[in-house]
């Protein structure tokens, strides 16, 4: 009495002759989701880096990496971090271990005082719950209905410290929640914290591209680069 899918990368197409598949339960819930980045003014690439997919048949990943500085190195820099951690989780490799090894190839880098934040939130989507872990990045928030949830963190960023181990903070999601996650690059340009949050209070969106594209027209004066990313939660069943 459960619905079930051809796993992912499993042939979808049958010919003539015999061949194997597999098949797995289909996940309760579904997401959508959008980001964007903004480069600071003056600067054509952005520093910034962040990835939204499907890691394996049942986890999606949200990530923004901030690098140090702005332009080309940072960017760089984050869009190695993202890499190595899809890389990692793809092989069957522990997400806590995974964030471990990306700590260590920063912390043993050649290059000095090199630093990327890391903001990260991986979905079950057979349960819902999200695996939120933050080094050195922005809050996040998680809206459901009326009410907003703040996710803050106090880990260094990647790079700073490697002896640190840094714990996931779990969330359950629920049907129609939204999750915004921005770099701090955003949260300055609202003049702070507070000023997103009313903002976020006011919006009325529940689609996500839209959010984020809400939020991303209120950058006007980019004194630094900015991430977006929206995504929602929604139960199949």
């Amino acid at each position: 009495g459960k619905k079930i899918r051809p796993k992912m990368r499993c042939r979808s197409v049958v010919g003539s002759r015999c061949v194997w598949m597999e098949f797995q339960e289909e996940p309760r819930f579904y997401i959508l989701s959008s980001g964007t980045r903004i480069p600071c003014r003056g600067q054509v690439v952005c520093g910034d880096q962040f990835t939204l997919t499907q890691i394996n048949d049942h986890c999606f990943a949200a990530i923004i990496c901030d690098g140090l500085g702005t332009g080309e190195i940072p960017e760089k820099e984050s869009r190695k971090v993202i890499e190595l951690f899809e890389n990692l989780l793809e092989s069957d490799i522990s997400e806590e271990a995974a964030v471990e090894m990306v700590k260590s190839s920063m912390f043993f880098s050649p290059f000095n005082e090199r630093y990327v934040t890391f903001d990260c939130i991986l979905v079950d989507l057979y349960t819902g719950i999200g695996k939120i872990l933050k080094l050195g990045s922005a809050e996040t928030f998680i809206l459901r209905g009326k009410d907003i949830e703040l996710v803050t963190g106090s880990a260094p960023p990647v790079g700073a410290c490697f002896d640190q181990q840094t714990p996931f903070v779990r969330k359950k999601l629920n049907h129609g929640d939204m999750i915004v996650m921005v770099s701090d690059g955003i949260i300055d340009e609202f003049g702070g914290k507070k000023n997103f949050l009313d903002y976020l209070y006011m919006q009325k969106e529940s689609c996500p591209q839209l959010l984020c594209e809400n939020i991303a027209g209120q950058m006007k004066e980019k004194k630094d680069d900015g991430t977006i990313l929206v995504f929602g939660i929604w139960n199949k069943l």
